[in-house]
């Protein structure tokens, strides 16, 4: 009766250290990285919805873009062209009329033609170290308000 004791007992601590070991890799395992597939949507921090419910017409939130320095983006003139424009808040002011660049190519200034309430028809030439682009939604985001933006406005044809 003993030794059925020891067996049954080496029987089900060896089932249990299976089970741990299962449930740790379980955990560890990481799910491969499906934000960039159309139509994926991805979990935010503290487990709140990020507003994607699986319609394919769900717009992804700004978690999920790629930004970068605008003196990081190829081709600017071409990528940038019909890029629309949105100020620090996320409203969009405008689209990119014009991409100024470097004799090396980089984008050095960026004019917007406005299509705000107080500014529309207008044009303001904002300095590329002031914009990031989100290549996913071929966007320009400002670092300045919507009045910094159009205190830089003038009609078109003004200097």
């Amino acid at each position: 009766m003993n030794h059925r004791n020891t067996i049954a007992s080496a029987s089900l601590a060896a089932l249990t250290a299976v089970l741990l070991a299962a449930a740790a890799m379980a955990q560890s395992t990481t799910a491969p990285n499906t934000n960039n597939l159309p139509g994926a949507t991805h979990q935010t921090p503290m487990g709140q919805d990020n507003g994607a419910t699986g319609n394919a017409s769900a717009t992804p939130q700004s978690s999920s873009t790629q930004e970068m320095a605008l003196n990081k983006v190829q081709d600017p003139k071409t990528a940038l062209a019909s890029a629309k424009v949105e100020d620090s808040s996320g409203q969009t002011v405008g689209t990119v009329s014009k991409v100024d660049t470097s004799k090396t190519g980089k984008a050095e200034s960026i004019e917007i033609a406005l299509n705000t309430p107080t500014a529309t028809g207008k044009t303001a030439k904002i300095k590329a170290s002031q914009l990031q682009y989100d290549s996913m939604n071929n966007t320009l985001k400002a670092k300045l308000s919507q009045s910094q933006i159009e205190a830089n406005a003038s009609s078109p044809g003004t200097p």
